[in-house]
């Protein structure tokens, strides 16, 4: 079995699905267990990526690690499949339909997946900062000792 297939096995008995709308011109969507359908988007990863941004909480509570990495990747994945999209729509078929509207979910989409990318890489060198000030303490506390 692929890799991708495990994938989409797991979060199925995590809860979540992700599946094609009934009318294939809708794009793709995702519910979770006892849920509205929730769409569409250009891509599986795109509705993946909205689910994460609905929270992780439904597979193992919030602000976990694994959640966290979740989130990440998923966020990484729908922003790349939102600028291949994008990339793959010609200028003179985005004001078309059908094109139009693959394009302004990907816009969305990346826009949603570049500022919950952005706001992790903030929080992350906030948090590496705070790291190094704690390095500063330990070596103030060792020149502390040594002093003595």
């Amino acid at each position: 079995m692929a890799d991708e297939t495990i994938t989409w096995e797991l979060l199925k008995q995590l809860g979540l699905s992700i599946t094609p709308h009934s009318d294939p011109a809708h794009g793709w969507g995702y519910t979770w267990q006892n849920r509205d359908w929730v769409g569409p988007f250009t891509s599986p990863q795109a509705a993946l990526h909205a689910a994460s941004e609905e929270g992780w909480f439904h597979i193992g509570g919030p602000g976990t690690e694994d959640d966290e990495e979740a989130a990440v990747l998923a966020s990484a994945h729908a922003f790349y499949e939102a600028l291949d999209t994008l990339r793959g729509i010609e200028t003179s078929e985005i004001m078309i339909p059908g094109p139009h509207e693959r394009w302004e979910q990907a816009l969305l989409v990346g826009y949603r997946a570049s500022s919950v990318l952005d706001a992790r890489l903030d929080s992350w060198q906030d948090e590496l900062e705070l790291h190094h000030e704690r390095e500063g303490r330990a070596e103030n506390a060792l020149l502390d000792e040594e002093g003595e």
